[in-house]
Parts: C-alpha cells; sequence; structure tokens
C-alpha cells in the first residue's frame, strides 16, 4: 500500500445492527443544513430576524451563522423554495431557536420578511413555542423554557 493511503471499509448493513459494533460515537450535533434557492436573500432573514453572526461565506454559494450554544446553521446553494405550510405538523424536520421572548423574535422574523405559521402557544411544562417560515419557506421554531422549569 501507498504511504499516506487511506482504505475505508464498509460492511455490509446486515452485518453491522448497532453504532457500538463499529465503534462510532456522536460527539455533538455540529450543523445544520437548509439548501435554498437563494442563499444571499435567505442570509439576509436570519441576520435581520434573529441577529445570526455569519462565520463563512462564499458569495452566492454557501452561508455559516455561527448559533449561540447550538451546532451552526448553514445555508448552501440548490435548493428550492418550498410550498407554505398551514400548520408546524406538516414540516417533517425544524430547527428550533430558544428566544428570550417567543413573541417579539416571531414579530421581529415577520418584520424582516418571514410568515408566520403558528402563533405563540403555552405547552402544559410553561414553554412557550411559535414557528415561522423563512422567505424560501423552511419552518423554523422560536422557543423559551419556563424559568421556574428551567432552574
Amino acid at each position: 500500500m501507498k504511504r499516506g493511503a487511506v482504505i475505508v471499509a464498509c460492511p455490509l448493513r446486515s452485518a453491522v445492527s448497532t453504532a457500538s459494533e463499529v465503534h462510532m460515537t456522536v460527539h455533538a450535533y455540529s450543523v445544520i443544513l437548509l439548501r435554498v434557492a437563494d442563499v444571499g436573500r435567505e442570509a439576509r432573514w436570519y441576520r435581520d430576524a434573529f441577529g445570526l453572526e455569519t462565520r463563512r461565506e462564499v458569495e452566492g454559494r454557501l452561508v455559516t451563522f455561527r448559533v449561540p450554544g447550538g451546532p451552526e446553521l448553514e445555508l448552501a446553494a440548490g435548493g428550492r423554495p418550498l410550498p407554505p405550510v398551514a400548520d408546524r405538523v406538516e414540516t417533517p424536520c425544524i430547527p428550533i431557536f430558544h428566544v428570550d421572548d417567543v413573541a417579539a423574535a416571531l414579530a421581529a422574523a415577520v418584520m424582516a420578511g418571514g410568515r408566520a405559521v403558528n402563533p405563540p402557544f403555552t405547552l402544559a411544562s410553561g414553554s412557550t413555542l411559535a414557528y415561522v417560515a423563512s422567505p424560501e419557506g423552511h419552518v423554523i421554531g422560536l422557543a423559551s423554557r419556563n424559568q421556574s422549569a428551567a432552574s
């Protein structure tokens, strides 16, 4: 074998039943990737609506945001606008941002060009949630924890 060559062995799916059998450990949830049609427009919305800090940008192709306390959010070219949804349950996967004030965050997101999907509501735990769609229709959850439950 040549020096520096890398060999990757991929056992058949039926031969491996759990991650522990292949000595794999997930260390962190590091990136949420959303494919979008217009990277610039979507990136402006995330900056304006949520004040996210850009970590990396390749103009027109990719923007990576730092999300405090969570995985990075990456917007990459190659997507298409999504059809509008009437309720969050119509979306298979939803990133949720924890915010101080759900109603204020929803208002800011709508003012920046998003569309409210579900207005704020309170869970039995006391936490408040709302859902908003980006200009291209990606649904984002907004949540605040019940302060007494979080202590």
